[in-house]
């Protein structure tokens, strides 16, 4: 009786520490619904084209993006994306897949 009485116990004082504990933290924050690109995105294949191109500001990538069965340079999309959102208005990236002809020319 007296081991049954003890852990009736113990199970109501792990509920309130829990009761207590929970009141103290922050209800979990709502994920936002994806947005989207908050730049302008022309994809044309062989290259990609990011914010206005009246910026003043042109940055070029030239990198082989789709390369097969080795490290590809998808985060050279990410980075021009970034900047250009970074700076609305006024940069302008172009990324050149030159694993294709007219992205080597």
């Amino acid at each position: 009786m007296r081991k049954w009485l003890s852990v009736c116990a113990l199970i109501a004082m792990l509920g309130v520490a829990t009761l207590v504990w929970a009141q103290g933290q922050k209800p979990p924050a709502k994920t936002a619904p994806p947005k989207k690109p908050s730049v302008p995105v022309k994809d044309e294949g062989w290259r990609i084209l990011y914010g206005s191109p009246k910026a003043k500001v042109k940055v070029e990538a030239f990198y082989p993006l789709q390369v097969v069965g080795g490290e590809g340079h998808e985060w050279v999309k990410d980075f021009a994306r970034k900047l250009v959102e970074a700076f609305p208005d006024k940069v302008h990236a172009i990324v050149y897949d030159f694993h294709f002809g007219k992205g080597r020319r």
